[in-house]
């Protein structure tokens, strides 16, 4: 079974019913955005698990405390979690438990309920993209830092701006998406029934 079966089976439980197909993204894989959000997840994945053991080994084995370390983790955990969620968004692979759409199966009310979520995921997004650019203008006009290493603090907020407004970029190209699969489920439907009615008259 398919996993796009899988999607049109009511009642089956399913991984595949909150994500779109493997190959489906809303921007090109190719693409220099793309490309940048898994370079930087895959080296702050690295950095993060590098500075948590070192900073583990260091205190429980050699009984020296790297004061400071927590801003650099913190600092690449938001790396980590925002750019991971522009990638995923990119995708259409959050997290999610759609409940309805795993149990309806009629092509035109599933079409509306997907179309919907698509709807309130990206009024969302719009919600806490512009949130974000708040939070980042407050933080450059303020110029915050950290207490050991002055690390700005307009860099994460930054950065968490940006990956919500590329998130809401995302959101509204599947959004699109998911009004024209809606718009094709009725245009079907309509079709259906004019083949059905035809049959009958015959």
């Amino acid at each position: 079974m398919t996993s796009e079966d899988q999607l049109n089976t009511p009642g089956e439980t399913s991984a595949a019913t909150c994500v779109c197909q493997a190959d489906e993204t809303a921007a090109d894989n190719s693409g220099p955005v793309v490309k940048t959000l898994k370079f930087l997840i895959i080296v702050s994945n690295i950095l993060v698990a590098v500075l948590v053991s070192g900073a583990a080994a260091m205190r429980y084995v050699f009984k020296i405390d790297l004061y400071g370390v927590d801003e650099f983790i913190l600092l690449f955990s938001f790396v980590l979690y925002f750019a991971g969620a522009a990638y995923g968004a990119n995708r259409d692979q959050h997290i999610c438990a759609d409940i309805l759409r795993n149990y309806v199966a009629a092509p035109k009310p599933r079409s509306v309920i997907v179309a919907f979520t698509a709807f309130l995921t990206l009024a969302l997004s719009l919600v806490f993209s512009w949130l974000g650019v708040k939070m980042f203008t407050w933080q450059w006009a303020t110029q915050g830092a950290t207490q050991v290493w002055r690390i700005p603090l307009w860099l994460t907020q930054g950065f968490i701006a940006l990956c919500m407004v590329l998130m809401s970029y995302y959101f509204l190209i599947w959004f699109i998406k998911r009004l024209k699969e809606c718009r094709l489920a009725f245009a079907g439907a309509a079709r259906a029934g004019d083949s059905d009615g035809k049959g009958s008259v015959r």
